[in-house]
């Protein structure tokens, strides 16, 4: 079974929180996780709950214009690739 939970993560002196699938046993316990979180990390569980559910109505709004990555790339360049840090920080 697995399902989607909120993870916290102390870093440097701050606890930060972050939206992971975790993987459990038959008995509950939980025996892995994803490595990244699912849409980044946040202060508070409040900010966190706030921007996903702003993501949920950007996705229902948008739903029939989906942005074509391969063609932004032809024309902006390639993102710079890698994980997000925490807000406030330069580094996990």
């Amino acid at each position: 079974m697995w399902n989607h939970r909120i993870f916290s993560k102390k870093i440097n002196d701050r606890v930060y929180y972050g939206l992971k699938e975790a993987f459990y046993e038959d008995s509950g316990e939980v025996h892995s996780w994803t490595e990244d979180t699912m849409t980044g990390w946040y202060s508070s569980v409040d900010e966190m709950i706030n921007t996903h559910k702003l993501m949920y109505e950007d996705t229902k709004k948008y739903a029939d214009i989906v942005l074509d990555e391969d063609e932004l790339e032809k024309q902006f360049g390639t993102p710079p690739e890698g994980k997000d840090p925490p807000p406030g920080t330069d580094e996990f």
